[in-house]
């Protein structure tokens, strides 16, 4: 019989979750949690938590596929994202411009969530 896994954003009774995640650089970084063990150390420069919960199921998608822990690694950094999903136009000191096609209210409630922990000064 085939095995069902879960995932989760921060979740530990899931199979596959992030721990330890930090805002660096205004990027996140986070371990991996799996059933096999830890991969640490994980960056993922596309912002939003939402991301990250998307980055796990598309990590755990892949480990059971056969990718290495060291191509997760390489494969997550290079990872520039969606066109449309927080996407930062324009960057100055003082303004940042996101687009986004957030449209569901829940959508919208994890964009807003995200630009505010990042951007808690603007």
């Amino acid at each position: 019989p085939e095995r069902t896994y879960t995932y989760s954003l921060d979740n530990s009774s899931a199979d596959y979750f992030a721990e330890n995640l930090r805002l660096v650089e205004g990027a996140y970084e986070f371990d991996l949690h799996t059933p096999e063990g830890i991969i640490k150390s994980l960056r993922l420069n596309y912002p939003g938590k939402v991301n990250i919960e998307n980055s796990v199921i598309a990590m755990a998608v892949a480990l059971q596929s056969g990718v290495s822990a060291e191509e997760l690694h390489c494969s997550i950094r290079e990872f520039e994202g969606v066109v449309r999903r927080f996407d930062a136009r324009f960057k100055f000191d003082n303004c940042v411009y996101i687009d986004d096609y957030a449209h569901h209210p829940k959508e919208l409630e994890a964009v807003i969530s995200s630009v505010k922990e990042l951007y808690p000064d603007r």
